[in-house]
C-alpha cells in the first residue's frame, strides 16, 4: 500500500531487480511495469526478458554482476556468504 502511493506520487520511478528476480512468482505486487521509467538489474537477466522489457519500451540499465551474496540459516547464527 505504502509502496503503491510513493510511486504515485513520484516525478520517476525506478525498478531495482537483480536477474534472478524475472520469471518468478512475486511475493508482492509492486506496480506495472509502465509506471517505471528505468529498469536496472544485472547482466545476467535472460534474452527472454530482456527482449520483453525491450518491447515494451521499457528503458535498461545493466550492471556487471560482480558477486554472489548467499544467506545461510544455521542454529548458532546466520551467516552471510559473499562470493
Amino acid at each position: 500500500m505504502i509502496k503503491k502511493k510513493m510511486i504515485g506520487i513520484s516525478e520517476k520511478v525506478f525498478l531495482l531487480a537483480d536477474s534472478s528476480k524475472f520469471g518468478v512468482q512475486p511475493f508482492t505486487f509492486v506496480g506495472e511495469l509502465q509506471q517505471f521509467a528505468e529498469v536496472v538489474t544485472d547482466d545476467q537477466i535472460s534474452t527472454h526478458y530482456l527482449k520483453q522489457l525491450k518491447e515494451k519500451g521499457v528503458k535498461i540499465t545493466m550492471f556487471k554482476h560482480l558477486f554472489k551474496i548467499t544467506f545461510k540459516k544455521s542454529l548458532s547464527s546466520p551467516t552471510c556468504l559473499i562470493s
